[in-house]
């Protein structure tokens, strides 16, 4: 338990942390605006900065294999002409501009929402209600 909460505290200060840098240097580089500023060193701030895309491609990356994996057993494509799809969606939607890629989001979210919302009701609607919780 103390861990956890010692777990728990630590990350709380990174986020003010964070949050002081943010507000300190509003600017779009994040990571590699903090590093320049803390060490001023250019070619670090660009090897973070290089780095903080890296990670962004690698978990995009993942979305898309992942998503094809479900995708396929729904459609019956092959993984890979699914995760080119992906890829490629995602790409234009980012190409489109920040305030529809924000509007893309944000459907997507809803949409995620009222598929939970329609699982559990249909779970509900399965259910024996005989026994209450303990059967």
């Amino acid at each position: 338990m103390v861990i956890v909460l010692t777990r728990r505290f630590r990350r709380g200060v990174y986020g003010v942390f964070y949050a002081e840098l943010a507000t300190r240097y509003p600017v779009n580089a994040g990571e590699a605006a903090y590093v320049d500023a803390g060490f001023g060193w250019p070619l670090l701030a660009s090897l973070v900065g290089g780095f903080v895309a890296l990670s962004g491609m690698v978990s995009a990356s993942a979305v898309a294999v992942g998503a094809s994996g479900y995708l396929g057993g729904l459609t019956g494509l092959s993984s890979p002409v699914l995760i080119v799809a992906i890829v490629g969606t995602m790409g234009l939607i980012a190409w489109w501009g920040i305030n529809q890629s924000v509007k893309v989001a944000g459907a997507i979210t809803l949409l995620e929402i009222f598929g939970l919302v329609f699982v559990i009701a249909w779970g509900f609607g399965m259910s024996e209600r005989s026994g209450g919780f303990n059967g």
